[in-house]
């Protein structure tokens, strides 16, 4: 943001919205997920590349699905007055996934699976938490870059009158 310019969203209110978004918009892209693909998982058993493949693909959805969650968030927290914008987009989106984490965790929903190495949903579900960590923080990072870019850049004289 240029000098000049007020951010619009204090800290408190930056980050009620950013976990709300990331709460209703990546419930509802869950949602849609789950409604339009129907997983069947079959032959679930260890470290074998037809339960990796299943279990991954299906953790990698899950991670597409909230997608535009977290690029809503980043903006709200691009538009924050936060010092540091992106490692508080990282830590917000740390804590609050890493609660709903550790909520899937421990309702141990894949142990329908006898034969399935439980130790693969868990590193799963520690694999989805830290790509949408790293993905909140790019697209923080990112927004942050285009937006000062449109403030001082070649099209800012055409863009601010």
């Amino acid at each position: 943001m240029s000098a000049t310019r007020k951010k619009p969203l204090n800290r408190k209110l930056a980050i009620f919205l950013a976990v709300v978004v990331m709460w209703l918009v990546g419930g509802i892209g869950l949602g849609l997920m789950h409604s339009v693909y129907h997983w069947d998982f079959l032959l679930l058993g260890g470290y074998d590349a037809g339960t990796l493949g299943q279990i991954g693909g299906y953790y990698l959805a899950r991670v597409g699905a909230q997608v535009p969650a977290l690029g809503f968030a980043a903006i709200i927290f691009g538009l924050s007055d936060f010092r540091h914008p992106v490692r508080t987009a990282c830590l917000t989106t740390f804590a609050s996934e890493g609660i709903m984490t550790a909520i899937r965790l421990v309702r141990h929903s894949w142990a329908v699976a006898p034969d399935l190495n439980q130790s693969i949903p868990v590193l799963a579900e520690v694999a989805q938490l830290l790509l949408m960590v790293a993905f909140i923080g790019f697209s923080a990072w990112l927004f942050i870059r285009l937006h000062a870019w449109l403030d001082t850049g070649p099209l800012a004289r055409y863009l601010h009158h």
